[in-house]
């Protein structure tokens, strides 16, 4: 008897349908739960990755200036889009091309799509506009990205000046 036992558990390997039905729910609840958490990671990711891109752009634009000059009392605008690359136009825009080629950070597009106001879609400019001297100074837009890059700049400067 006790060998017909043993054999009997012997042979009774794997799982059942019930057991199995209940690990795929298990995960079902999991996946429903931790998805719009990670699609929120993502997207917080591609808009730091815009707002460096953007920063490389700007410090770019500034070393140029510092080496080689802009025009004086000129304002050009960086366009930033999802589908093109970053669009140089108006004043200097010579040199501001040179400057981002230079660099080699030119060829900019957007990772994220959610610049706009309640998260549409809008491309992103940087103005850059000059002094008598050729000083630059810069402007961003929308105000969400302005406000981004604002705050990175803002945690930067507490962080360095709390050291």
């Amino acid at each position: 008897m006790r060998k017909s036992l043993a054999k009997v558990r012997k042979n009774k390997k794997g799982f059942s349908l019930v057991e199995l039905i209940v690990v795929i729910a298990i995960m079902a609840v999991l996946v429903a739960i931790l998805a719009p958490q990670f699609i929120k990671y993502v997207e917080k990711s591609r808009q730091s990755a815009d707002v460096k891109n953007s920063q490389e752009m700007v410090s770019a634009v500034q070393a140029y200036a510092a080496d080689t000059g802009l025009a004086a009392n000129a304002s050009t605008t960086i366009t930033l889009s999802k589908t093109a690359e970053a669009v140089a136009s108006g004043g200097d825009k010579a040199a501001v091309e040179s400057a981002l080629s230079d660099a080699g950070v030119k060829g900019g597009k957007l990772k994220s799509s959610k610049w706009g106001a309640n998260g549409a879609y809008a491309d992103v400019t940087i103005t850059v506009k000059t002094d008598a001297n050729g000083n630059p100074s810069f402007e961003y837009g929308p105000d969400s990205f302005k406000n981004a890059i604002e705050g990175t700049t803002t945690a930067a400067a507490s962080s360095s000046s709390g050291n």
